[in-house]
């Protein structure tokens, strides 16, 4: 094949797909772009504390990327055996993009297999969707035996993690006006 015939069947390729001149997709037009919000909600393994002498303690924890109007968190701690559990403190933050929550109990309930939960709620920013988000995040079973504070995990890999995600329409396109955005109440 020829250059010239070869550099028109690519320009036509590059047509098709909107990237010819500098123009970006002809498909989704720039001001029809959409911004994702994102928020990691993580349960670590329950262990024997070596910050803490004498607990098991599990930390639950929210990493965003952007600043949200509300977040709430919420760690327990479970004893799988007998099902019996400890709720750390709630906190609700505002204006915030990271935070983490905390449930222990005495070294007294160990030996045993245990895991955290993480409750959380969230609100996003003005005109995203969703406007909310909540869920539980469970993480995996550990037996921990507080002689010599040992971690034996049951499950192998890492701590449970669930993404949350929610968009808005860049500037330009139909979006929403804050005030008619109701989220949802915690």
């Amino acid at each position: 094949m020829g250059k010239k015939l070869l550099s028109a069947a690519l320009i036509g390729s590059l047509a098709g797909i909107g990237l010819v001149a500098g123009s970006v997709g002809a498909a989704a037009p720039a001001s029809a772009a959409v911004i994702v919000s994102v928020c990691t909600v993580k349960t670590n393994y329950a262990h024997g504390s070596t910050h803490v002498s004498g607990t098991i303690n599990v930390e639950g924890n929210i990493n965003c990327t952007d600043v949200m109007p509300e977040i709430y968190l919420r760690t327990t701690l479970r004893k799988t055996s007998n099902n019996k559990s400890w709720q750390g403190t709630p906190k609700d933050y505002f204006n915030a993009t990271t935070f983490s929550t905390f449930a222990s109990t005495s070294c007294n309930q160990a030996p045993g297999s245990f895991r955290g939960e993480t409750y959380y709620s969230l609100r996003f920013p003005p005109g995203y969707t969703p406007a909310t988000a909540k869920g539980t995040v469970s993480g995996a079973t550990t037996s921990v035996n507080c002689n010599g504070a040992n971690l034996l995990p049951e499950q192998p890999g890492e701590a449970e993690t669930v993404v949350v995600r929610s968009t808005i329409t860049a500037p330009g396109s139909q979006v929403p006006s804050p005030g008619s955005v109701q989220p949802e109440l915690f």
